[in-house]
């Protein structure tokens, strides 16, 4: 495969040149799975976990037996926060913890596929006149007037 190229656009969003991307980066082949895993653990990471149920030891109350253990004739009985009680815990209680573990390596592999992707689809370009100050609105209309359909990726050099 040969090495890919992107762009370099001056500050007014015309192509002024081309520069070679690094193969080991922008030219490896595309893992679709391990983007996928990658954005779905992102995602999941920043889900709030907040929904709760308690569990029979979280539930406040019952702190004697109800009854004596014998001589009553009813079943026996230690709490009143036993999950068959009304006002009691839930017995199987649902996990709130959404964390998905990634590999290092396999975040910088699809980190790499991502790119390459972009690098492959011609949507990578290499800003080499940059701006005097940060600017969202100049970085649109650069964009804009580099006529590529987005999704785009734009590198800024020092």
């Amino acid at each position: 495969m040969a090495a890919p190229k992107a762009p370099v656009l001056d500050g007014a969003g015309k192509k002024s040149k081309d520069v070679t991307l690094e193969a080991e980066v922008f030219g490896v082949d595309v893992k679709p799975h391990l983007v996928h895993e990658v954005v779905r653990a992102e995602f999941s990471h920043h889900r709030s976990g907040t929904k709760a149920v308690k569990s029979r030891g979280l539930v406040s109350g019952g702190r004697s037996k109800p009854w004596r253990q014998k001589g009553t004739g009813r079943a026996r009985a230690g709490t009143t926060r036993a999950v068959q009680w009304t006002g009691g815990g839930v017995a199987f209680a649902p996990r709130t913890n959404f964390e998905h573990k990634v590999n290092k390596k396999e975040k910088r592999a699809a980190f790499r596929s991502a790119l390459s992707d972009h690098a492959q689809a011609g949507t990578i370009a290499v800003l080499g006149g940059g701006f005097d100050e940060p600017s969202a609105k100049d970085a649109a209309t650069l964009i804009d007037a580099w006529g590529q359909a987005r999704p785009v990726v734009v590198v800024a050099t020092p």
